[in-house]
């Protein structure tokens, strides 16, 4: 039972690794950034060719 688990384990780590795209946020977007009240806060940056980008802030998804 344990070298079932044990494959199972790996088989789920190598498949995700081959599911890894390159998306990468805008260096001005970081850690401790103070926001304005009240506007809106664009999000930009960049991503694989064709890749789907989901962005989750303050309870939205875009």
């Amino acid at each position: 039972m344990k070298l079932t688990h044990l494959l199972c384990v790996l088989f789920f780590a190598l498949t995700s690794s081959m599911a890894h795209a390159d998306v990468a946020l805008a260096k001005t977007i970081s850690n401790n950034m103070v926001l304005q009240r009240e506007l809106a806060v664009p999000i930009w940056g960049t991503a694989d060719s064709g890749k789907n980008v989901i962005v989750r802030f303050a309870g939205q998804t875009k």
